[in-house]
């Protein structure tokens, strides 16, 4: 990941120069030199970085490189904020902190430009000094760039459907044991599946876990990821979480088994310890113990019920197995035979039914596959390197790599590192970071590509936008088995896991850039670390003063007072969900791209928040006693705000804009703005002096029961309103300009008795959504105007009898829904001209049903043309 933030140095470094940021002479030349030796020493990183596997020496001086490239664009980043900062309080405008600068800056003060000069003396010699160590390696450039642009797929499937060869016999020996009774009264037998690492026992314990057979037999299941690190009151914690489905706060021992007692009384489980390294019988026995003595009562003495029940332990020792008395009912992994090896990286890497294409590629494939050792975890990883490669050197670079020739003893898989190091740049650096997560720890989609934007991994490409490129690259890592586990939550969050192994080779890359403090040790942070986990607080944390992300556990923990945070300067990510915080002290980071306030007990936000210019993400969620809303449309790189609970908010007013604003906007680059649980908001007044919000694109407000007026937008893209009380009709201007309006959706508004007339002026209208609004009465004339109309989904529309005549109009209209509309007696004649209507939906309509009746029903001739119908 070396040649990532060097490139990043390089191309700030070259912004600097070719924006002719105003400097002395002398360190305008100083600055030149250092482009051409970082330029010299970006040709030959890529030679490096493919031989240091093997070469420590050569591993030490990467790593000194990288250490000297992340503090040096520290302190460019460090001057571009200064520049910022001055050019916005003169008028001069914006100026953006990673890729340009603003032109003919000039810095007033001759300190500050002398401070400049010698800095750039300083990394000019570091920078000359790694270059010269260079000539013992005799590292060669590379003239040409080994990256290709790969055709990766845009889509993938969400569902967790598990991709297994030769595993059929495994699975059925797994479930046999599930469903076969040999408790005894008082005891819970161990079933262990044990393996070497890749080789798909978690995958087995997971289709055994969602068999319907299994699923039928036991009432109630629970999975827990164990790793390393056997503490009982964790994994009871987890276990207890586990079987309610929701997080717990409590941390006393005797407080959760009482709980549990209380959750599988009587009841018949299965319980699921994924990845087991214990080897110490005691800690095993108070486990056990705790899960066998969660008696019921029974008269005056105290009985097991759960008598059925079973645990599954995956481990990679055999050692394991026999302390938890798994000896004689484990189920001993093998490596798949090489025909089911074939088969999988065929899939992997051809196209259903390309391989006979071509007959070379699949020969080199059998040579390849026969190096993996029967691991199906490095099969997948290579099929997937060799997706879109159709030419044979390619293959063959993979099948002669000296990377199979490592040893033996080292602990990563090199199928994995040969994957690993075909990557682009751009998807190595946004990999190895991930291994900042404690493994076994499920990943929000969504977060890891805000924390990849906030850390500058994430570059430019024409119009896109970075969370776009940011999906593509989660893809593209997906795709090459990276992560795994995808699943999608009821609220559509998109989350996944790294294997143990693919977190051991991420861990391996960056080395101690990435570090998890994890228990009650009082190591020394490394000084190299930038991207700190942190699931206690202690001492060293407040040493770790390089980091550039401060990253603290999920769910409920002891709330945290994080002091003297303004030491972490160079901070670009912070959440601080539940932490106690001087909210001043925030205002000092000014390189922080990433905020979050979540559960916190502060009571004001000070006006100094502007200064955090390069803020591009504001989360204020649940703050309670919060009062006031600071000029918030001042920060000139926010592009991400969500407010949610502020009791004590009741008007959003000039304040919140700001005065001093960009061109003369406030919230210049505000693209997304979500309002939430504003119980008492009452009014959002539009801005009075210039203009707001002229990058808007999506805005959510919801639970704001009170709220009867808001603001003018321009160029949104995404409405979604819901429950508005008090709202009867929007005002006149609020979607004044709707003609970027693609969604729109409306629910939960009482006594709202009409829709926003401008409608019919929505050209790229092409989702429309009404639900549960109790007082409208019929659609809006207008909307028959709106021929770009795609989908229109009607719910709870009690005082709607008919749909309008001019519905035929909706040309390109492909899906309709009527849900819950008791009083609707017919549908129009002119559906029957709809010939792009291809899914109709009717759900709770009863006179509707009667009248849609296939083949018999007096409305059935207007919807047979319909490819999908559904009624219900």
């Amino acid at each position: 990941m070396v040649d990532a933030i060097v490139n990043i140095l390089f191309e700030n470094l070259n912004s600097l120069i070719q924006n002719e940021f105003q400097l002395l002479g002398g360190v305008k030349k100083d600055m030149e030199k250092l482009q051409r030796v970082i330029q010299r020493i970006r040709l030959i990183i890529p030679n490096g970085e493919a031989k240091a596997f093997r070469d420590e020496a050569l591993k030490d001086w990467l790593t000194k490189l990288s250490d000297a490239a992340y503090d040096a664009d520290d302190i460019f980043s460090d001057w571009a904020v200064e520049a910022q900062r001055a050019a916005s309080t003169t008028g001069c405008g914006n100026i953006q902190v990673s890729n340009t600068f603003f032109p003919f800056f000039h810095f007033q003060r001759n300190t500050f430009r002398h401070k400049i000069g010698t800095r750039v003396k300083e990394i000019l010699e570091t920078f000359n000094s790694i270059a010269e160590e260079n000539q013992k390696f005799k590292l060669e450039e590379t003239t040409t760039s080994s990256e290709s642009e790969e055709r990766t797929p845009t889509t993938f499937s969400l569902v967790n459907e598990k991709e297994v060869y030769g595993r059929d016999e495994d699975k059925k020996n797994i479930v046999k044991l599930l469903l076969t009774d040999v408790s005894s009264e008082n005891d819970v037998p161990v079933i262990a599946i044990v393996g070497m690492g890749g080789l798909g026992k978690t995958t087995l314990a997971q289709l055994a876990y969602n068999n319907e057979r299994v699923k039928r037999h036991f009432e109630l299941r629970m999975w827990v990821y164990v790793s390393q690190n056997f503490d009982v009151t964790t994994i009871v914690k987890a276990i207890l979480e586990s079987a309610t489905g929701s997080s717990t706060d409590v941390t006393q021992l005797d407080v959760m088994q009482n709980r549990l007692r209380d959750v599988i009384c009587e009841k018949r489980f299965l319980l699921v310890l994924d990845d087991v390294w214990n080897e110490n019988t005691k800690k095993w026995d108070d486990l056990k113990n705790i899960l066998t003595r969660t008696f019921c009562k029974k008269g005056k003495r105290l009985t097991f019920k759960g008598k059925g029940s079973k645990i599954v332990v995956t481990t990679r020792k055999q050692t394991v197995a026999s302390i938890m008395g798994a000896l004689h009912r484990s189920l001993n992994l093998t490596g798949l035979s090489d025909s089911d090896c074939l088969s999988l990286f065929e899939k992997k890497a051809f196209e259903p039914g390309e391989s006979k294409e071509h007959p070379n590629l699949v020969r080199i494939g059998i040579e390849i596959v026969k190096k993996c050792g029967g691991v199906p975890l490095a099969v997948k990883a290579l099929g997937s390197l060799l997706r879109f490669k159709r030419e044979e050197p390619s293959w063959s670079y993979v099948r002669d790599s000296e990377i199979w020739k490592l040893e033996e003893d080292d602990e990563i898989l090199p199928a994995l590192r040969l994957s690993y190091t075909n990557l682009p740049s751009h998807l190595r650096q946004c990999f190895s970071f991930c291994s900042v997560f404690p493994k076994g720890c499920r990943i929000v989609k969504e977060e890891l590509i805000l924390m990849w934007i906030a850390n500058g991994f994430v570059t430019p490409k024409g119009r896109m936008e970075l969370e776009d490129i940011g999906n593509e690259i989660f893809n593209d890592l997906l795709w090459r088995s990276f992560f795994q586990d995808i699943e999608k939550d009821k609220k559509g969050n998109i989350s996944c896991k790294m294997h143990d192994l693919v977190h051991d080779l991420a861990r391996s890359v960056i080395g101690n850039k990435c570090y998890i403090v994890d228990s009650e040790k009082t190591d020394t942070i490394p000084p190299s670390t930038r991207y700190l986990y942190s699931s206690l607080e202690c001492q060293s944390l407040y040493e770790a003063k390089a980091i550039r992300m401060l990253l603290l556990p999920r769910g409920y923990r002891e709330i945290w007072i994080l002091r003297d945070i303004e030491k972490f300067r160079y901070l670009r990510w912070l959440d601080l969900s539940r932490c106690g915080v001087n909210p001043h002290s925030i205002c000092n980071l000014k390189q922080l791209r990433y905020l979050s306030l979540t559960y916190t007990n502060i009571e004001t936000l000070p006006e100094s928040i502007i200064y955090l210019q390069n803020l591009q993400t504001l989360k204020l969620r649940m703050c309670w006693r919060l009062r006031n809303l600071p000029p918030l449309g001042q920060l000139p790189s926010l592009e991400n705000l969500e407010i949610r609970g502020k009791d004590a908010v009741k008007k959003i007013n000039q304040e919140f804009y700001g005065n001093n604003t960009l061109n003369g906007f406030s919230f210049p680059s505000l693209k997304r703005l979500s309002l939430l649980f504003m119980w008492h908001l009452e009014i959002w007044a539009s801005v009075e002096k210039g203009g707001a919000f002229p990058c808007l694109n999506e805005l959510k407000i919801e639970y704001c029961p009170k709220l009867i007026t808001l603001p003018c937008f321009v160029h949104l893209t995404s409405v979604l309103i819901s429950h508005l009380d008090e709202m009867s009709s929007f005002p006149e201007s609020f979607l004044q300009h709707g003609n970027a309006l693609q969604h729109l959706e409306i629910r939960d508004c009482n006594k709202l008795r009409s829709l926003p007339r401008e409608l019919g002026n929505f050209v790229a209208l092409k989702s429309l959504i009404i639900s549960h609004c109790k007082e409208l009465a019929s659609l809006p004339d207008g909307l028959q105007h709106v021929t770009t109309l795609q989908h229109l989904f009607l719910s709870h529309y009690d005082n709607m009898q008919n749909l309008p005549e001019w519905v035929e109009k909706l040309a390109s209209l492909q899906s309709l829904t009527i849900h819950g509309c008791s009083n609707m007696t017919s549908l129009p004649a002119g559906l029957q001209r709809l010939t792009a209507l291809q899914r109709l939906y009717i759900r709770d309509c009863p006179k509707l049903r009667r009248r849609c009746e296939r083949g018999r029903g007096e409305d059935w001739h207007k919807i047979a043309h319909v490819p999908h119908i559904t009624i219900e």
